[in-house]
């Protein structure tokens, strides 16, 4: 975060708004900044990877998964089938009313954005397929899984959301984002 926005998270030292990282067996957080104690659930059996510390802390600047924003249909869609029914309400979309992408267009290589197979109880069937005119950009984004750091587009949105005066090269976000 540190190295592309003007958050920094620092060891904790008596301040009265602060993030709680604790095991739960489980990995998430409230979405949004919270006063006082805020908990983050990182399990040490399956949260502590490069993804998921990023994804949760995300969450608890405020961010939602990518794949439900409002004109998320434009970009992929969501098979819900394949979802446990326990588990969709993770594919509902957020109005636009409700949530800011902060003038930042989809991003396949968010760290909010799920694998192709998210949830499905069968690897071999798809949650999120990219629609035809995106599928050779999405190639990326599936040979690789999920995202590993912060991409272009996740600082771009925590820098205008906190007001950061920190840039972020625009010929990279143009490499990866979609108008």
């Amino acid at each position: 975060y540190k190295q592309k926005t003007c958050i920094q998270f620092v060891p904790w030292n008596g301040e009265q708004n602060y993030i709680e990282i604790f095991d739960d067996q489980a990995c998430y957080s409230m979405l949004g900044r919270r006063t006082g104690k805020q908990q983050v659930s990182l399990s040490r059996s399956g949260c502590i990877d490069n993804l998921r510390p990023r994804h949760e802390m995300m969450h608890a600047l405020g961010f939602t998964h990518m794949f439900t924003s409002a004109d998320r249909d434009n970009f992929v869609t969501v098979d819900v089938r394949n979802v446990p029914f326990d588990m969709r309400n993770n594919f509902d979309k957020v109005q636009s009313n409700a949530y800011s992408m902060f003038g930042v267009p989809f991003d396949f290589e968010s760290v909010m954005m799920y694998d192709k197979n998210a949830f499905s109880p069968n690897p071999s069937f798809n949650t999120i397929v990219p629609k035809s005119a995106y599928t050779s950009i999405a190639a990326r984004w599936f040979s690789q899984g999920t995202a590993t750091d912060l991409s272009v587009g996740d600082a771009q949105r925590i820098n205008r959301m906190y007001g950061c005066r920190r840039t972020v090269n625009g010929g990279e976000l143009k490499k990866f984002l979609f108008q």
